[in-house]
C-alpha cells in the first residue's frame, strides 16, 4: 500500500479582494482625470514654487515660509536680502510679466477650457493711488539716516513737540499703503511724527478727491525707481502684505458696515452666511473698491502699470503679522492693541461664514497675490 498523503484541494480563492482592487483603481483613475480638468485651478492653489522658480528673484530665494524666530528687529532700510531681516523684496512690473508669461503658458498647455475669474492687474483708478513720501530735515541727518522723533502722546493732535523719543529711519523713504493691512494706523503715527516730531516732512499721494489726478504719484515713482537705480542712493518704499482670506474678510466687514459701498448686501436682511456668499458674489462680479484690489494690482497701479522694469519700482515687503513690530520701529505706544475696532457693527463676519467652494473662489481671484506671497516665503494659509 502507498503511505502518500492524500492531496488536498488547494482554498477557492475569494473575489472581494480583486473587486477592491478594482474599485480603488477606477476611483484613482477618476481623481486624476478631475484634476486633470482642472489644472490650472490646481495650480493656482498650490504655491508657485511647486510648479517654477521663475517667480522667485534670483536676489531673493525665500524660504517657503518666513519664520520670526531668530530674526533681526525690524529697521526701515535693511537689506531685505539678508535672511535674518522680515522684509522681502518685490518689484510689480517684473512679477506681473513673469505671472503672465507663466498663465499664458500654463492656458496654452490646457487648450481653450475656460478660465477661472482672477482679479484684473490692469485695473487702475485713483482710489488705488495711496503714497506717503517722507524726508529727514537737515538738522536730524545722522550719517544716512535720520534720528525723527516720535510721538509723545497716544492721541493724535497738531501740538508741536520735540519731546518725542529720537527714532533710527532712513534719510529718505516711503510707504504705500495697501487696503486692510493696518495702514490706517500707519497712517497715524506718520502724522505724528510729521507734526508733533517736527523732524520729517512728509508728502501724501492721496488723490480721492476730484481735483487730484494719478499723474504726479506715477512721476514720483519714476524718480524713485531712477533713484533705486543709483549706487549711491537709496529710496526704500515700505508695504504691508497680508494673507489673502483675512484680508477679504476684513475687508468684507467694512464694505458691510459702510452705508452705500456694497448696496447689493444688505446686512439688516441677511444671516451672516448669505451675507457672505453676497459679498464674495460682488467681489468675483468686479465690484470696483479699494478695499478688494488685489495687492499686486494695487503696486503695480502705483509704478504706473508699465512694462519698462526700467521703471519697475523695489518695495520691501513686511508681513502684517508683524505689524505690531512694524509700528513700533516708527514709535507707536500702542503698537500691540487690535487696530480698527472702535467702529461699531451690526454684523460680524467670519472664516466660519465662508464654505470650501467660498474659499476657493476668493483664492482664485487672488491667485497673483497667493503667488506674489508664496513665491517670497510668507503664509498663506487656507488656500490649499
Amino acid at each position: 500500500m502507498s503511505c502518500a498523503s492524500p492531496q488536498v484541494p488547494p482554498p477557492q480563492q475569494s473575489l472581494l479582494p480583486r473587486v477592491h482592487v478594482v474599485f480603488f483603481g477606477a476611483t484613482a483613475v477618476a481623481i486624476l482625470v478631475l484634476l486633470l480638468a482642472n489644472f490650472e485651478d490646481l495650480q493656482t492653489l498650490l504655491p508657485s514654487s511647486f510648479w517654477s522658480v521663475s517667480l522667485r528673484p534670483a536676489a531673493s530665494q525665500a524660504t517657503n515660509t518666513i519664520m520670526s524666530v531668530g530674526k533681526r528687529p525690524i529697521r526701515f532700510g535693511e537689506d531685505c536680502d539678508d535672511s535674518a531681516t522680515k522684509c522681502q523684496y518685490f518689484r510689480p512690473i517684473w512679477f506681473v510679466r513673469e505671472w503672465r508669461n507663466d498663465a499664458i503658458a500654463r492656458h496654452e498647455r490646457r487648450g481653450s477650457r475656460k478660465r477661472s475669474a482672477k482679479a484684473p492687474l490692469d485695473r487702475c483708478y485713483k482710489k488705488m493711488i495711496s503714497l506717503y513720501s517722507l524726508r529727514c530735515r537737515d538738522e536730524f541727518v545722522d550719517g544716512n539716516r535720520c534720528r525723527a522723533r516720535g510721538p509723545y502722546a497716544s492721541s493724535y493732535n497738531r501740538t508741536v513737540t520735540t519731546h518725542g523719543r529720537p527714532l533710527d529711519l532712513p534719510q529718505q523713504f516711503g510707504y504705500k499703503k495697501l487696503y486692510k493691512t493696518g495702514g490706517t494706523a500707519i497712517d497715524e503715527i506718520l502724522r505724528k511724527i510729521m507734526y508733533q516730531g517736527r523732524s520729517m516732512t512728509m508728502q501724501i499721494f492721496r488723490p480721492l478727491r476730484p481735483e487730484n489726478n494719478m499723474s504726479g504719484a506715477h512721476e514720483f515713482m519714476r524718480w524713485v525707481a531712477h533713484t533705486q537705480h543709483q549706487e549711491d542712493l537709496d529710496y526704500p518704499v515700505i508695504a504691508i502684505v497680508r494673507d489673502v482670506i483675512p484680508r477679504f474678510i476684513s475687508a468684507a466687514n467694512q464694505l458691510v458696515g459702510m452705508k452705500g459701498r456694497l448696496q447689493t448686501c444688505d446686512s439688516a436682511m441677511k444671516d451672516t452666511r448669505t451675507l457672505m456668499e453676497c459679498v464674495v458674489s460682488a467681489l468675483i462680479g468686479g465690484h470696483r473698491d479699494p478695499h478688494f484690489e488685489s495687492l499686486v494690482a494695487d503696486m503695480y497701479c502705483n509704478v504706473g502699470g508699465q512694462n519698462d522694469v526700467q521703471n519697475d519700482v523695489q518695495f520691501s515687503l513686511y508681513s502684517m503679522e508683524d505689524i505690531s513690530e512694524v509700528l513700533a520701529a516708527l514709535g507707536s505706544k500702542n503698537s500691540t492693541e487690535k487696530i480698527n475696532t472702535s467702529n461699531e457693527k451690526n454684523v460680524t463676519l467670519t472664516i466660519a461664514d465662508l464654505t470650501i467652494e467660498l474659499i476657493h473662489k476668493i483664492c482664485l481671484w487672488y491667485s497673483a497675490d497667493v503667488s506674489m506671497m508664496r513665491s517670497l516665503g510668507f503664509e498663506v494659509s487656507h488656500c490649499a
